[in-house]
């Protein structure tokens, strides 16, 4: 049996019982948690980490990485959507070849555990070969990272005679080779799904396609929320703020296009004690869409998504 003791750390136990502990050990048992307690004996033969000083806690989740982008982080910092999808996605994109997307992938997993995140959702749409979707997942695998690898949809600009990326479903015999194949099991370090376009950025028949093959294959299947879901969250907040007077300016803020842009501007420089109570609006609500998520994908209980919800409303307008 291997053994390792983390001794002498703030232990952040994220256990209502144990609470956090100042200084604390942390057993591990052939890669299992044994025990956590203030003081454990180191069992013979076993390996001893010294943590104090550190902090010692579970592993952050990163939940939306474009893994493969890894070497390309920050260079679209002042670039629209629109210019992103056209400069990416159409173009640096189509110059990866598989042995790039190896590479980024496992330097990305590797920096990720690197910064404290031992869990990353890989939406991974620059895979248009199965060689360059072997290579992401043997980045990933070879980082030791653990990993929810989601097949994404290439978005090149189609050639003549060729089909616009929203009106191509994900491609059912790659599909199933990688679910017969490398996720044929459960339990590993890495779990398949699909990132389908969805509603937002594809057909409809397209989406219903990805979903039923996501159900069929017992798939998990993720899609991206629209802007509109967001833009709502905007409208709901200076609708129900007690500050009228911001809240009418906010309103015409977010009217038009360039809605996200103006609503923050507003917030930042004339409202900014309004600032605490955004965040907290906004992300009580993408806490509690999250956890409708897990329950209606039979992720969580639907008893500890009810739970969470009741003990989690949305916070107090000032």
């Amino acid at each position: 049996m291997s053994r390792m003791l983390i001794k002498g750390g703030c232990v952040v136990t994220m256990d209502a019982r144990l609470g956090e502990l100042a200084q604390g050990d942390v057993l591990i048992e052939n890669g299992r948690i044994a025990a956590v307690a203030a003081r454990i004996d180191a069992p013979d033969g076993a390996e001893v980490i010294d943590a104090a000083g550190m902090i010692v806690m579970p592993g952050l989740i990163n939940g939306h990485l474009h893994t493969w982008q890894s070497a390309l982080r920050g260079i679209a910092g002042d670039w629209t959507v629109a210019q992103y999808m056209q400069a990416m996605h159409r173009g640096l994109a189509t110059l990866y070849r598989p042995d790039d997307i190896y590479i980024a992938n496992l330097m990305g997993a590797l920096n990720q555990i690197n910064n404290g995140a031992t869990t990353l959702v890989d939406w991974c749409h620059n895979n248009p070969t199965p060689a360059h979707t072997d290579a992401a997942i043997d980045g990933l695998a070879d980082s030791g990272i653990r990993a929810v690898f989601l097949h994404g949809s290439p978005k090149p600009n189609p050639k003549p005679g060729q089909k616009h990326f929203s009106e191509i479903p994900m491609p059912r015999q790659e599909v199933e080779r990688l679910r017969k194949g490398r996720f044929a099991g459960e339990g590993g370090m890495m779990t398949f799904g699909l990132a389908i376009l969805g509603p937002y950025y594809s057909v409809w028949d397209v989406t219903r396609a990805d979903v039923m093959l996501a159900n069929e294959l017992d798939l998990i299947c993720i899609d991206p929320l629209p802007s509109s879901i967001w833009y709502q969250d905007m409208v709901d907040f200076a609708d129900q703020i007690s500050d009228e007077r911001a809240g009418r300016r906010l309103a015409r803020a977010i009217r038009g296009k360039g809605a996200f842009r103006r609503f923050k501007v507003q917030l930042h420089e004339q409202h900014p004690h309004l600032l605490p109570a955004w965040y907290a609006f906004r992300d009580a609500r993408a806490r509690r869409r999250a956890v409708e998520w897990l329950a209606d994908n039979s992720l969580v209980h639907d008893d500890a998504a009810t739970r969470f919800l009741d003990q989690h409303p949305e916070p107090t307008m000032p």
